[in-house]
């Protein structure tokens, strides 16, 4: 026989109350590099910060440059251990003739091998609300931050 689910167990904490807020993150955090403000984990952090930084990351506008510079802008829904992003809500914004279109690609999978950079929004940006003038880059060539 099956069981009706009666809902969640009251021990059982859902993903935003787990989540850290960033001020506790940030000093966790370094420039990726002297040239930009990308906040990245220190290489000495522990895993779980490097999740939290991937974890206040999803669901924020990013951009994907690919190496044969195509441009992507979507949500950012996932990234797996070998550095694959996906992005949700996905959008060519350099597309056509002109390079000024953009052409709608919804779910889509952008292999770590197609990628140049990845373009994130400051933390002081609202969720879903990027500016060209506020977004930092990273290169793909960064170690992984998370196990």
């Amino acid at each position: 026989e099956i069981d009706d689910y009666s809902g969640p167990d009251e021990q059982t904490v859902s993903q935003e109350e787990k989540q850290m807020p960033f001020d506790e993150l940030r000093p966790h955090l370094e420039p990726m590099n002297k040239d930009t403000t990308l906040l990245i984990p220190k290489s000495d952090a522990d895993a779980k910060i490097g999740q939290e930084w991937l974890r206040f990351n999803m669901d924020k506008t990013i951009r994907v440059l690919c190496t044969d510079d195509r441009l992507f802008e979507g949500i950012f829904h996932c990234i797996d251990s070998d550095g694959n992003v996906i992005l949700k809500n996905g959008e060519w914004i350099n597309g056509g003739y002109s390079g000024k279109e953009r052409k709608w690609v919804g779910l889509s999978l952008y292999t770590k091998k197609w990628i140049s950079k990845v373009y994130f929004p400051s933390p002081k940006d609202t969720p879903n609300e990027t500016n060209n003038d506020t977004q930092n880059e990273t290169e793909t060539d960064a170690q992984p931050t998370t196990s």
